[in-house]
């Protein structure tokens, strides 16, 4: 397997190719420039990433999509990306030992461990997915579902966990 290093907007983030992915989607090596400024190279590999079912891949191409870097700025689609991955959901059509929830972890996938991760939800996702119901960017404003999300990714996400608490010390 070969783990790689993409930079979305700052974050860095390790990447784990699924078996045999390596051959359908190509190497990504994320640099701040390439978040600046993705091509359509870019975004096209980072789509093939996610149709595998890539979360951290999916992350960065909402992110991007939310920005409007590479891609038509359109928050409502970020929203809608970033609420599959916050559901763990990738919008992946790649199967394998584990039917269609089979992520791209590098895991052993009989292991009820690996299981557990490959259908896990992911936080930065849910953090971000708060942060536009709360301004309403993409949809409505909608606090409840946004304290719900970040209170589900506080644990996990020191971000997510400072704004929940932020939030809650005003009373939300």
């Amino acid at each position: 397997m070969k783990a790689l290093l993409l930079v979305c907007l700052g974050f860095a983030t390790p990447v784990l190719a699924a078996p045999g992915q390596a051959a359908l989607c190509p190497d990504l090596a994320w640099t701040e420039a390439k978040t600046a400024a993705p091509t359509p190279a870019d975004i096209a590999g980072l789509q093939c990433w996610t149709r595998a079912g890539d979360p951290t891949a999916g992350y960065m191409l909402a992110m991007l999509t939310k920005a409007g870097r590479g891609v038509v700025a359109d928050p409502a689609e970020a929203r809608r990306l970033l609420g599959l991955l916050a559901n763990g959901q990738s919008g992946g059509s790649i199967t394998g030992g584990l039917s269609s929830r089979v992520r791209s972890f590098n895991l052993d996938p009989v292991s009820r461990f690996a299981e557990d991760l490959m259908v896990a939800a992911y936080p930065p996702a849910m953090r971000e997915l708060a942060k536009m119901q709360l301004l309403g960017k993409g949809g409505d404003v909608d606090m409840s579902a946004a304290m719900g999300w970040l209170e589900k990714a506080r644990d996990s996400d020191r971000e997510a966990g400072i704004l929940y608490s932020a939030l809650k010390a005003k009373g939300y």
